[in-house]
């Protein structure tokens, strides 16, 4: 009798897991399918490098900012199935629903891992309900994979959320005695997985390795077995490792965290374009050249396939850059990422609510501290991860794994008494906080399937085609208006679209200047962007009613466009100042600049 009764709560918990899955599967495909369209910069960047490798251009491959796993996996596809352009950013997002796909099977694995050392327990099945215990980890997965990840992002954060599972799975197994050598060894290929994906997980790696020593107990008898992990690890780690020491001259594991920590603590992020305006920072090797002043105008070419090179290799245009440990900036910092912490966390309130009533009831309020403390080999990896993007930069798509290993920890450290009262207790709590989590995650599953109800218009490519109409072709060059390199103020996956460069841009704290200048100046900047080769300015500011006649609009993208061939025979006039002819050169070029500037001035009078 009590066979059958256990085997009807497996069926039923079977058909719940299942449940689980198969609504984790629709939520997850319904948003990417409502961001295919959608391409950031740093999307841009991974396609652009894709294509690179796809083309065997190797040389400008290798990259020492952007890890190359997510690229070789966009390469894979869009090779394999001849993915045309138009559909590339939906190819993307496809790819990124099979890696949540992966994600979701990795935290399965972790989070049955972590219920199967709890059930070791005398008690637990009775205190701890398996149906509230699945339906509340898997709303954990939801809220940090859909909500702090997202699969409509560009970057190969869902990947390190896959990897991170994975990895404190096998922690978790190795700490409940029966991981074989198969797990060390698949520990090491993790990380290295990680890594390849993102160059954070290097030193995060030897956290997890680190615990890997301790989590069976006694780390002589695992020393053996981490040592496996971690030549796995550099085996797999290692020919990338030389590949980008050998591009860059110089022994590295990737340049993403030393040229952030300049971003960051050193303030770099206010300087884009950097001159060498901190001296404290070096001499740029291969900065840009400011062009002009008021506005400023800042021209942004140079080597490479990529259709923005500031943003296709970062440390080629930082080159000559020197991070510095500074205590003012780095306290700045750590206000800001603890800032974003809080304010991440209140967002969970209803999760640390549950928690803190379970607390309240265990009745043993000193012991669920010291089990927590016991889970330290399952919980230190998050807070490692956690702790390092504190110190340069945090966002909430890199602390997706974090936030659902801590929370898993913290309410299985809670340990109810066994009584009649205790497992609808725990049920109420957790059934209360997945409340919580649904109701934060509404209005984005709300916006998901509106977006796919209404359709959704492909933006980057209608741009893309306009500007082919208005004579703007393959290999041709733009400027930019209203536009810095770092942070992104203006997405530019057209101009990859169009096989497009561009040359110049007048930065976002420079618009307001170049709208209000008279018109002589105004001529005078369409025609030193002109000099650049761009043969057209775009920008994704409405031009004020007094100038709109001489804007193109790119369809209903709300972008516009003006071309600047009406201004490349002044160009040459004023290149050509110096010749023999120099006196009818001159004249014919004021003559010219006259006449612009009269048709500018005309057109603001009347409009």
């Amino acid at each position: 009798m009590i066979r059958m009764s256990n085997e009807f709560h497996s069926a039923k918990e079977r058909r719940l897991v299942a449940s689980l899955w198969a609504l984790a599967v629709v939520l997850g495909l319904s948003q990417a399918w409502s961001w295919r369209f959608y391409i950031e910069p740093d999307g841009v960047s991974y396609i652009e490098i894709a294509h690179a490798y796809i083309q065997r251009d190797f040389a400008h491959a290798v990259n020492a900012y952007w890890s190359p796993l997510y690229s070789w996996l966009l390469a894979l596809v869009i090779s394999v199935a001849h993915v045309p352009e138009y559909r590339e950013a939906t190819c993307l997002h496809l790819v990124n629903f099979f890696i949540y796909l992966l994600s979701l099977a990795s935290f399965a694995f972790f989070f049955q891992e972590l219920t199967s050392s709890l059930s070791a327990s005398a008690g637990e099945t009775l205190s701890r309900p398996r149906w509230v215990w699945n339906v509340f980890g898997f709303s954990l997965f939801f809220f940090a994979a859909l909500q702090l990840v997202g699969v409509g992002i560009d970057q190969p954060d869902l990947i390190v959320l896959a990897v991170s599972l994975l990895a404190t799975g096998l922690l978790i197994r190795m700490k409940r005695g029966v991981a074989s050598w198969a797990a060390y060894v698949a520990l090491g290929a993790a990380l290295a997985t990680g890594y390849l994906a993102k160059a954070v997980m290097f030193p995060l790696a030897f956290v997890f390795l680190f615990c890997s020593l301790f989590a069976a107990g006694s780390w002589k008898r695992s020393a053996p077995r981490t040592a496996i992990a971690l030549v796995t690890f550099l085996l797999l780690a290692s020919p990338w490792m030389l590949t980008l020491s050998k591009a860059k001259g110089r022994f590295t594991v990737g340049d993403t965290g030393r040229l952030n920590y300049a971003f960051y603590i050193n303030d770099l992020v206010r300087h884009p374009y950097w001159h060498g305006e901190i001296p404290a920072l070096g001499t740029p090797t291969h900065g840009g050249r400011r062009l002009n002043d008021i506005p400023p105008v800042e021209e942004v070419s140079g080597p490479g396939p990529g259709s923005y090179a500031l943003w296709y290799d970062p440390t080629y245009w930082f080159d000559g850059v020197r991070p510095h440990f500074e205590w003012q900036g780095q306290l700045r910092v750590l206000r800001t990422s603890f800032g974003e912490y809080f304010h991440m966390l209140s967002a969970q309130k209803g999760i640390a609510t549950a928690f803190l009533t379970l607390v309240f009831f265990s009745g043993r309020k000193g012991e669920w501290p010291k089990e927590f403390a016991g889970l330290w080999p399952v919980w230190l990896p998050a807070a490692g991860t956690l702790t390092i993007y504190s110190l340069v930069h945090a966002e909430s798509r890199f602390i997706g794994a974090a936030v659902i290993v801590v929370w898993s920890c913290l309410f299985a450290a809670v340990r109810l008494p066994v009584s009649d009262w205790s497992p609808r207790l725990y049920a109420s709590c957790l059934a209360a906080a997945c409340v919580a989590i649904s109701i934060s995650m509404t209005a984005q599953f709300a916006r998901d399937f509106s977006q796919i109800a209404k359709g959704q218009v492909n933006r980057d490519w209608q741009i893309a085609q306009d500007l082919r109409r208005l004579g703007i072709n393959s290999g041709d060059s733009v400027a930019l208006l209203g536009h810095e390199g770092h942070p992104k103020a203006i997405d530019y996956y057209w101009a990859h679209l169009g096989h497009i460069r561009i040359v110049a841009e007048i930065p976002s704290a420079g618009v307001a200047a170049f709208w209000t200048a008279e018109p002589a100046t105004r001529l005078r900047l369409f025609r030193l962007l002109s000099q650049t080769g761009a043969r057209a300015l775009i920008t994704g500011t409405p031009p004020p009613v007094s100038q709109m006649a001489d804007w193109q609009a790119l369809g209903s993208t709300g972008y516009y466009a003006v071309l600047l061939a009406p201004y490349e025979s002044t160009a040459t006039a004023y290149r050509k100042e110096t010749t023999a002819d120099h006196k009818a050169t001159s004249l014919q070029a004021g003559i010219n600049q006259v006449a612009q500037a009269s048709r500018i001035g005309i057109a603001d009078n009347l409009h």
